[in-house]
């Protein structure tokens, strides 16, 4: 089975999204949120994703068509291409393309070097400034940074600077997929590594979900860099692999947490869903569930936490648009608040975090992405923000299947973004403001890269072999 490129433009990724949604909500069926779709709220919901589609119809370009990926000139000539020049290239043609795989090996160990350092920043401050060895245990440490909110919230300057830079991975990751082909082996095997530290942190930070949107993203990246995806042995065995162990992950944290709250088993959890996660499971489930293997319960319940974090989100956008008053706008604070929280660092004026919680009726809880659009715009500006985002969006999918460097760095994490709009706003969670800054970082590091290449071609010795001239990795 191969799933085209085309099903993963915005506004495919978008029909996945509502998919995705009422799968897992029907897996959820002995589950009662207590909540009823309001005729005005869905009709607002509809609005903002008609919007969406609206606005990615402005986008301008050439029609889609596979066999262009990769062999769009581009600007200044400086788009992506085959690792291979085209069959009967001059001398001169092959080494312009040694040059420019050259030239984004050059930019990867930039990349990766820098993304390291704020990664093994992030991982002191965790351990040492944050206190985790002393404290011991990553729920008690959370718990304790989650009581200080709004204003009096405040951080070391080597958690704000290694907070800013360490998401750096994700871009690592983007690029590494996106040019695997000029990419040595060691360099290849550096970008997967970074991922893998920076997995490893955010599981120790207990953080776990913040993995969701990079796993998408690069899921985006993989279709984009392969014109599509195979779904062939090795690539099913990747797909289960990834979810087993993304899984177990989610699964070992959710018992070291109801642990430390005293939660003894499983059974106790589902008494507490109703307190814990405003939603109240079914008498007859109830009762099934407890008859059942310690082993089944665990995995089942599991499976029942990972399932609410992709449904609830509209249950709880819901409630806060009966709660919130839409005409009380945060104007970005909520959805950019970690832009706000460092202008406010370097001096700005900006809206508080409580000029949106006021306005939200349970505080914690993820409200979809069209949750923090209604109190950041209300109606008619959310309306148009998402006329602006299906244009944005769309237009960097057209750049990315030209095979243009921006299209193909951005459009993954807009990818996810979209993928996750029932879930919730990977701008506003998900580490999404910190990094788009990234990307941008990664990006222009790649062009400056490229440019140097083209205007110094003879200034350094060609690496040999190289992919462009023998096809094979060295």
């Amino acid at each position: 089975m191969f799933l085209s490129l085309r099903y993963f433009s915005p506004r495919w990724v978008l029909i996945w999204g509502f998919v995705a949604w009422a799968f897992t909500r029907s897996t959820l069926f002995f589950m009662d949120w207590g909540v009823d779709f309001t005729n005005e709220a869905m009709l607002v919901l509809a609005a903002y994703v008609g919007a969406f589609v609206a606005g990615t119809y402005l986008a301008r370009g050439k029609a889609f068509d596979p066999t262009n990926l990769g062999r769009h000139p581009g600007e200044v000539g400086l788009a992506f291409e085959e690792t291979l020049p085209a069959e009967g290239a001059t001398p001169a043609q092959m080494e312009a393309a040694a040059r420019k795989t050259q030239a984004i090996r050059i930019a990867a160990r930039v990349l990766f070097t820098i993304a390291l350092i704020f990664l093994l920043l992030r991982i002191y401050d965790l351990l040492f400034v944050r206190g985790l060895l002393s404290v011991g245990n990553i729920q008690e440490l959370r718990n304790a940074d989650n009581t200080i909110v709004g204003d009096d919230r405040s951080t070391s300057v080597l958690g704000l600077v290694s907070g800013i830079g360490y998401p750096m991975a994700i871009p690592s990751l983007i690029f590494t997929i996106a040019f695997k082909k000029h990419l040595t082996k060691w360099l290849y095997r550096s970008g997967i590594g970074l991922f893998v530290l920076y997995a490893i942190y955010v599981n120790l930070s207990g953080s776990r979900m913040i993995l969701v949107g990079p796993l998408l993203d690069s899921i985006v990246a993989v279709a984009i860099a392969n014109s599509g995806i195979k779904f062939n042995f090795k690539t099913n065995l990747i797909l289960v692999g990834t979810f087993l162990v993304v899984f177990s992950i989610l699964t070992f944290g959710a018992l070291q947490r109801d642990a430390l709250f005293g939660v003894s088993d499983r059974d106790e959890a589902v008494s507490l869903s109703q307190e814990r996660r405003l939603m109240t499971p079914s008498s007859a489930f109830v009762e099934w569930f407890h008859n059942e293997p310690e082993t089944v319960q665990v995995i089942l319940w599991s499976w029942v936490e990972l399932a609410w974090y992709n449904t609830h989100g509209l249950y709880e956008y819901q409630k806060v648009f009966d709660y919130a008053d839409p005409y009380d706008r945060a104007w970005g604070s909520a959805e950019f608040g970690t832009a706000f929280y460092f202008f406010k660092l370097i001096g700005f004026s900006v809206p508080t975090e409580d000029t949106w919680r006021r306005n939200i009726p349970t505080y914690g809880f993820y409200t979809s992405f069209f949750g923090p659009l209604y109190l950041d715009f209300g109606i008619d500006f959310g309306i148009i923000f998402m006329i602006g985002l299906g244009w944005i969006a769309q237009s960097f999918w057209l750049s990315a299947i030209r095979g243009q460097i921006h299209g193909i760095l951005f459009y993954p994490f807009f990818g996810g973004l979209i993928l996750n709009f029932c879930g919730e706003n990977l701008i506003m969670g998900g580490l999404g403001v910190p990094i788009l800054g990234v990307i941008t970082i990664a990006y222009a590091i790649l062009m400056l890269s490229l440019r140097w290449a083209a205007n110094k071609a003879n200034a350094l010795p060609l690496e040999s072999p190289t992919p462009a001239v023998t096809g094979q990795v060295p």
